[in-house]
C-alpha cells in the first residue's frame, strides 16, 4: 500500500474510533481501543480497503479480528 494511501486509512480509522460510543475524543488506535472495537472500526471501512491493510493499520491479528 503506498504511503498517502495508508495516511488516508489511519486517518479514517482514527475519524471512526473517535466516534465510537463511550470513546469521545480519546479514541487511540495504538492502546486506547480494544479488539472489538477495532473490529467494528475496521467493519465500517471493509469495502474500501483490504482486510490485511486494515489489520496492519490497527495492530491486529487475523484471527482476533474473526474471534
Amino acid at each position: 500500500m503506498r504511503e498517502p494511501d495508508m495516511l488516508e486509512l489511519m486517518c479514517k480509522l482514527m475519524q471512526g474510533a473517535i466516534e465510537l460510543p463511550g470513546k469521545g475524543t480519546e479514541g487511540d488506535l495504538a492502546g486506547g481501543l480494544t479488539n472489538r472495537n477495532k473490529t467494528i472500526v475496521g467493519d465500517a471501512l471493509r469495502e474500501g480497503y483490504s482486510l490485511t491493510s486494515l489489520l496492519c493499520a490497527v495492530d491486529m491479528r487475523k484471527s482476533s479480528y474473526f474471534y
